[in-house]
């Protein structure tokens, strides 16, 4: 997710892209105002989009698209509970957010997206190693990837899907724990 929102501020100051509140003021509409407040940076292509395809797009990779049982759900708001089977559907619904709440045009998103998904791809590729011998993870209950922090340490990120039985995560689709300085 860092890549991917590294990339996407790279990409925004490169094209200073106005949000949609900027452009329907300057249209005459200045009573216009959208239900989410608008972040004080350019609009594309969209962070959220980015990063969140990002992320999907490395869970999907080690745990196949669709098939899975994902529910989220939020303290403040307890009445709604938001039931996913893909990571597809959960980003879909981020884009839809953006949009509909006024911060974004249709456009950042679909570019975050992009953007999201070509980080993900080349971080999966190049960057995670399989902590154990086998050559190839399948859906496993689990899985601990070693990865490369900045400052050069080594973590030992572990996963585990709500998907699979057994699983001890009940409202998230994976957790996460990282561990320093390990082999």
């Amino acid at each position: 997710m860092s890549d991917s929102l590294v990339r996407s501020f790279l990409n925004k100051y490169h094209y200073n892209f106005r949000r949609p509140e900027t452009a329907i003021h300057a249209a005459g509409d200045l009573s216009w105002v959208p239900f989410i407040v608008t972040p004080c940076f350019p609009s594309y292509p969209s962070n959220h989009g980015s990063a969140g395809n990002g992320a999907a797009e490395v869970l999907r990779r080690l745990y196949g698209e669709a098939g899975h049982s994902i529910t989220l759900t939020n303290p403040a708001v307890p009445s709604i509970v938001l039931q996913y089977t893909s990571f597809k559907q959960i980003t879909d619904d981020i884009s839809d957010a953006r949009v509909y709440g006024g911060i974004h045009f249709r456009a950042d998103q679909e570019a975050g997206a992009d953007l999201g998904r070509a980080v993900g791809t080349a971080v999966y590729k190049n960057n995670l190693r399989p902590a154990h011998d086998d050559s190839v993870i399948e859906a496993p209950p689990s899985a601990s990837i070693l990865v490369r922090l900045p400052n050069g340490e080594k973590a030992r990120v572990v996963l585990k899907s709500s998907s699979h039985p057994g699983s001890d995560i009940a409202h998230a689709s994976a957790q996460l724990r990282i561990t320093t300085n390990t082999a």
